[in-house]
């Protein structure tokens, strides 16, 4: 029976990406300590609490159901990319993954609901967003890169609207989220690009190549380090501003490995150095002049 649970926890944290939604909760956690509870909001109390449990609960719900419908309508991408870790159609059934999908985006809005109406028509825009990303955005060129930076822009932004905020820091934070994700997207599809590129996807890699796209990533990681050190002589100072400089050293580490990757194998390496740079740039969050 053991074994029979351990196998259903882990094909539930590969098909609702459990390390995606553990860096989203991070952020979420950073988000909510620096700009709910500790910076703008004065008046937090249980109720702010029990908001912002819900919050989470439904971008929880609404990710693992969009990232269901990425699986349902990627498999035979992901027959090319990774044959071995496909769920749907193996270990579910596409019937039972999409009512999957529309049950956990359900549930989702649901919670919305018992935030606020604001919050309500937020989610579903945000929802639909995250449809159409992955049933049509993402197969082409460049706006399936944008859109997905659009939602991580939103995903800040929810604090704005559920909370009141009016915090320059927490829209700057915002842009940033854009950059980076639609950065991480862009090398998800370098990791992906023999599959992409097999099934017809019109992506940055399968339509300008590999070196242009790597070369794209650059000039994107500049023009943010420039904004980057804008922000820092802003909103840090003393101590906070040294340690925050700091963390604009994962970059150049890697931007090494970027240039180095030319396989997929590397390009993966490439995503890890990605997935650590964002956590720096969130953990920056805790310097903030308050």
């Amino acid at each position: 029976m053991s074994t029979l649970y351990s196998r259903y926890i882990v094909l539930g944290a590969r098909l609702f990406r459990g390390k995606e939604l553990s860096i989203m909760t991070f952020a979420f956690a950073l988000a909510s300590l620096c700009f709910v509870l500790k910076w703008e909001y004065q008046g937090w109390g249980t109720y702010t609490y029990l908001t912002l449990m819900v919050l989470w609960l439904t971008n929880v719900f609404l990710l693992s159901g969009a990232f269901v419908s990425n699986d349902y309508h990627d498999i035979k991408f992901d027959y090319i990319n990774k044959p071995e870790k496909v769920i749907i159609g193996n270990e579910l059934s596409r019937r039972k993954a999409i009512l999957t999908q529309w049950g956990l985006t359900l549930v989702g809005l649901l919670l919305s609901m018992a935030i606020s109406w604001k919050a309500l028509i937020f989610f579903m825009f945000f929802s639909i967003v995250l449809w159409s990303y992955t049933v049509y955005f993402k197969r082409t060129f460049i706006w399936g890169n944008i859109v997905a930076g659009l939602l991580g822009a939103g995903f800040m932004l929810q604090f704005s609207l559920v909370f009141d905020l009016k915090a320059m820091p927490l829209y700057i934070y915002s842009m940033f989220a854009f950059i980076f994700v639609m950065l991480k997207d862009l090398i998800k599809d370098l990791v992906n690009y023999y599959g992409e590129k097999a099934g017809g996807v019109d992506s940055m890699p399968v339509r300008l190549g590999i070196r242009r796209s790597k070369q794209v990533i650059m000039y994107v990681l500049v023009f943010f380090v420039l904004l980057w050190s804008i922000f820092l002589i802003y909103y840090f100072q003393g101590f906070y501003l040294a340690i925050a400089f700091i963390l604009m050293l994962p970059i150049l580490l890697f931007v090494k490995v970027l240039r180095n990757a030319d396989t997929r194998t590397k390009f993966r390496r490439v995503a890890f150095w990605f997935d650590l740079l964002t956590v720096y740039g969130m953990v920056s969050m805790f310097f903030l002049k308050i």
